[in-house]
């Protein structure tokens, strides 16, 4: 089966809820303006980068120690 016909199948199975989020989505990949209603409180993509980890990759050894604790099953070794 190829993507599209795998696309269309699932596409039969959602609820009319779920068909219009997923044209708002289908629009929003063909353009590559912002629609006119858009809501950043409703986009999915705001929220998954949005959070208090820090994924900056400087500050890998700092966010070892700060996050690994001896529960994690991680052991350290001494520096």
């Amino acid at each position: 089966m190829t993507p599209r016909e795998q696309l269309i199948a699932t596409l039969d199975e959602l609820t009319e809820a779920q068909i219009e989020a997923m044209l708002s989505y289908a629009q929003a990949l063909q353009s590559p303006e912002l629609p006119a209603e858009y809501d950043p409180d409703n986009d999915p993509a705001i929220g998954f980068l949005n959070d208090d980890y820090d994924f900056d990759a400087r500050n890998t050894k700092k966010t070892l120690y700060d996050d690994l604790k001896w529960p994690s099953g991680w052991t350290q070794k001494k520096d």
